[in-house]
């Protein structure tokens, strides 16, 4: 009997939104080296919309040090995070349409008796040195482009980041920008050279090595998303998404095994920000001729995420796996 399998081709696609969908964004928190413990109202993890014209929500965030933002429209967002007797931290970060989050929600708190440097530059999620050099008039620019942005008024948005840049010309969170509105303008290249130079002034920017892994992606350009794929995993080790897009880049080279290892690997840290992972091992495992792991994927994709654009897709494979795995029997 000839073997075959269903595989899941659009696993990857960006499927255009039939409505505004609404997300749930995770993260976590830690207090210097310390989970938060016995949380006290001085505690505060908050997302504001990066056009600045709507409210900020507060997380609710566990004694762990687990944090969520419930309903969530995909954009730019600024996130706040403060406690009583810490330093006060901000980081930006995405919401793609299909649910990914572009930036790490990882978040360390120091102290406020702690030496200058002695955390932030081994820990994840605290400001860059980059961002702490920016001259306040750069950082005044960058954001209103970030608004201009998110308001769709790329051209304006533009001008703002180029003021920012003449202001500070090293500015990562500028060229971040700056691609972004490249890439709502289809100036994929020009976007690419924008995040590459991003990454090279700041190698902690980490939604610049997101931006430009899914561009490689979506060019098929694989030997460029492994390299950018083990760039990202020096600076970010501790999240998924950079050994997710390494298993995407084997899986697309044919190296199924190396692509399972990857994915497998990914699966170790929180991954709530790439829901595909799933189907990715599941298109693995296809390919690599066993229908039954591949449908225990599949149906752990469908229970965490029922509702996602690609479920209906994925229960018709399911179906026809199990026909295999009948047919097997």
């Amino acid at each position: 009997m000839i073997f075959w399998c269903a595989v899941l081709v659009l696993t990857f696609a960006l499927p255009a939104p039939s409505q505004v969908r609404r997300y749930s964004v995770t993260g976590h928190l830690s207090l210097g080296s310390n989970r938060p413990g016995n949380l006290d109202s001085s505690l505060v993890v908050e997302a504001r919309p990066a056009d600045g014209q709507s409210q900020a929500v507060r997380a609710v965030v566990n004694a762990e040090g687990d944090f969520q933002f419930s309903d969530l429209r995909a954009g730019a967002y600024v996130l706040t995070a403060s406690a009583k007797g810490y330093r006060s931290l901000k980081v930006n970060f995405d919401i793609v349409g299909t649910g990914q989050i572009r930036g790490n929600l990882r978040l360390v708190l120091e102290p406020e008796t702690s030496p200058a440097g002695t955390l932030a530059s081994s820990v994840v999620g605290t400001v860059s040195q980059n961002e702490l050099r920016a001259p306040g008039s750069a950082v005044r620019s960058v954001e209103r482009a970030e608004r201009l942005l998110a308001a769709g008024e790329l051209g304006t948005a533009m001008e703002a980041v180029e003021d920012s840049l003449r202001l500070y010309p090293e500015y990562a969170r500028a060229d971040l920008v700056k691609g972004r509105i490249l890439e709502r303008q289809q100036k994929f290249t020009e976007a690419n050279r924008c995040y590459r130079k991003a990454i090279e002034n700041d190698s902690h920017c980490y939604p610049a090595y997101f931006a430009l892994a899914e561009r490689y992606r979506v060019e098929g350009n694989q030997a460029a998303l492994q390299e950018i794929s083990v760039e990202w995993k020096k600076a970010q080790s501790l999240d998924a998404a950079p050994y997710y897009y390494s298993a995407i880049s084997l899986f697309e080279a044919g190296d199924f095994e190396s692509a399972v290892q990857e994915a497998q690997f990914a699966r170790k840290f929180p991954h709530d920000h790439i829901p595909h992972l799933p189907l990715l091992l599941a298109n693995c495992y296809l390919k690599l001729h066993d229908p039954a792991a591949a449908a225990v994927q599949i149906e752990e994709f469908l229970a965490a995420a029922p509702n996602d654009p690609l479920a209906e897709q994925a229960r018709r494979t399911l179906r026809s796996v199990k026909e295999i795995l009948n047919q097997q029997r």
